[in-house]
């Protein structure tokens, strides 16, 4: 018998999970172009709580997006300072 090793909960997660990273990933490069500086620190700066006012963040919350700047800094992926 086969089972499936995710349920529609988990795949919801994922897709939330990696909706979060391109929303991440795709920001600072419009900030950049604008003249807008992100930074990881928490400071007026800080690229989870900049990000949710952008027009472009797709209503990626704020949690979701520092849960995606600490996974991608983890794994190097990301290139917010």
């Amino acid at each position: 018998m086969f089972a499936a090793a995710a349920g529609p909960d988990s795949i919801k997660k994922i897709t939330a999970w990696a909706k979060a990273e391109r929303v991440f990933l795709k920001l600072p490069d419009e900030f950049t172009e604008q003249g807008r500086r992100v930074n990881r620190g928490n400071g007026p700066n800080h690229a989870p709580r900049q990000f949710p006012a952008h027009p472009h963040h797709e209503g990626v919350t704020k949690r979701a997006l520092n849960t995606a700047m600490e996974a991608l800094l983890t794994h190097g992926g990301t290139k917010v300072r």
